[in-house]
């Protein structure tokens, strides 16, 4: 690697006065500790929903609540439970199901509710029309929490006054109650409340407006064994999201190995990891209990809240300056983060002339490597890439793929020179994964590669992604196939690769003319790859 040029010499400063620095220093404010909450199930009371059809509809507004210790008012976190088989549609049983997490969070200072929702779903009075009763449900939650702070206690046996602040809400939805916490959020915003503060989608399924959605911190935990949506469609918003040029927030996405879809909630018993897709593959990975998957849950909340609100920000998962998280709270997981504002793209398998010209407008130049722009669709007619699959149904994702059958090929993106500054960038980000169906990745084996930038004056600086890289795991499974079509019998999402600039030494990053991928780690392979972006 050859050293760039000796930075100039500048005149020494001045002589100062000593200080004092404890004097001097500002104190940090203390961080509130809070001890254990108070923790109980309510029953606010029957209410009656107004329907179109003139068949009013009455309910109980009921769930669970926590209270943190102390006085001040707090954050407020809505937890909403997804669709379930019930008895009677007034049981908040599912609602209940979400107890561990209200404490767990009311520990960290949040005043948590989980509430019951199911008079939104059930044909009982008619046919359920839009959300109205969704609506109706939670304009009386907020209502009856409105009151309370204010003094006049509506049933829940607790004195909040001034416990909550309800210009902080951030929501939890599990199941379908990752799309409904949506519905609440922009009925909300309509009736003129501020957007909320973040929105933490678990197993979401669901019909989604995606052009609707606010602009506010969001995260997805994705089941690997989901046997309820089993398309893992959160993938689907979650890349609407990266390819939303007009978003300023972020976004996560968190793929959890061996956990399926009904543990996250208590009341849920069984398995569904034994259903469609995952009943081919038993014994390829040791499967979460159904206590790990609730204690991820809520260290998980706890982070992304923590990171929301600034009081205890987790770098691993929101800091683009860091790496990708291979394994979350002793347990092995993708992760990809985006924020599209802060993103610009080097290469896009959206962009035309993706496999001649890149997306920052310089040429593609290949030695040893094929390049192919394919489209992934889980409509067998439109998909292109055989039996690979990326998780959330995707109808119509472009990828390029990357071939190398000889040690030593090389992709190379060539930067115009409008565009050779990346000294503010913060890192360079791949959004990628191994294609285990295809017969250039060894089976078992993860990929590897090389990555170096060049800058004008010939120096050059390598990163190697070796076979731990998450975004290169080869997906342990078996190839499904009949007539009509071919597929994995796992998914294997795309992720992201995450390299700090920082890591580049001694080039130029004010004069970087080429970004290349050489493949001088394995002997052959073949990755999907969505984008390379650079981050500010």
């Amino acid at each position: 690697m050859t050293a760039s040029c000796a930075p100039k010499k500048t005149a020494e400063p001045p002589p100062v006065a000593p200080s004092n620095p404890e004097a001097e220093k500002t104190p940090e404010p203390e961080q509130e500790v809070f001890g254990k909450p108070t923790v109980k199930s309510f029953d606010l009371g029957v209410a009656e929903i107004k329907q179109s059809s003139g068949k009013n509809m009455p309910y109980h507004i009921n769930g669970v609540i926590g209270v943190p210790t102390g006085t001040s008012p707090r954050p407020v976190v809505i937890i909403v439970h997804g669709n379930h088989p019930v008895k009677k549609y007034d049981d908040p049983i599912y609602a209940e199901g979400f107890t561990y997490l209200v404490e767990d969070l009311a520990e960290q200072g949040y005043l948590a509710l989980s509430v019951n929702v199911f008079a939104h779903r059930i044909w009982e009075y008619g046919e359920p029309i839009g959300n109205v009763r969704l609506n109706a449900i939670m304009k009386d939650h907020f209502d009856k929490l409105d009151q309370a702070v204010k003094g006049t206690d509506p049933g829940y046996g607790l004195d909040l006054k001034n416990r909550a602040n309800l210009k902080q809400v951030s929501y939890i939805g599990h199941s379908q109650g990752g799309t409904e916490i949506y519905e609440i959020a922009l009925e909300r915003m309509k009736q003129g409340s501020p957007p909320p503060d973040g929105m933490l989608l678990v197993a979401p399924g669901g019909a989604l407006e995606m052009e609707r959605l606010p602009d506010v911190p969001t995260a997805f935990l994705t089941p690997q064994y989901d046997g309820d949506l089993s398309g893992l469609i959160g993938y689907r918003v979650f890349d609407f999201y990266s390819d939303d040029a007009k978003r300023s927030s972020w976004t996560a996405m968190t793929y959890i190995y061996g956990a399926n879809h009904n543990f996250f909630n208590s009341k849920l018993e069984g398995k569904d990891d034994g259903v469609q897709r995952a009943k081919e593959n038993d014994n390829l990975r040791k499967r979460l209990t159904a206590a790990e998957q609730r204690d991820f849950l809520s260290k998980y909340a706890v982070d992304f809240l923590g990171t929301v609100y600034g009081t205890n920000p987790n770098e691993m998962l929101y800091e683009f300056n860091q790496p990708q998280a291979g394994s979350l709270y002793g347990h092995p997981v993708l992760t990809s983060l985006v924020q599209p504002k802060r993103m610009t793209d080097v290469w896009n398998a959206d962009k035309e002339q993706s496999s001649t010209q890149n997306a920052m407008g310089g040429a593609i130049v290949t030695e040893g490597v094929s390049i192919r722009t394919e489209v992934e669709s889980y409509i067998p007619n439109k998909d292109e890439t055989g039996a690979y699959m990326h998780a959330g149904e995707q109808e119509g994702m472009k990828l390029n793929r990357v071939n190398w059958q000889k040690g030593g090929g090389r992709l190379t993106l060539e930067i115009p020179e409008d565009k050779r500054d990346l000294s503010g960038m913060q890192s360079l980000s791949l959004y990628m994964a191994v294609d285990s169906a295809n017969k250039l990745n060894a089976a078992g084996q993860n990929q590897a590669l090389t990555i170096t930038l060049h800058d004008t004056s010939g120096n050059e600086s390598k990163v190697v992604l070796d076979s731990s890289t998450p975004a290169l795991t080869y997906q342990q499974g078996k190839l499904l196939d009949n007539e009509f079509m071919a597929m994995w019998s796992t998914f294997a999402p795309l992720s992201t690769a995450r390299i700090p600039m920082a890591s580049f030494t001694d080039i130029d990053l004010k004069q970087v003319d080429r970004l290349s991928l050489v493949f001088d780690q394995t002997d052959q392979g073949s990755l999907m790859i969505r984008n390379i972006r650079l981050v500010k």
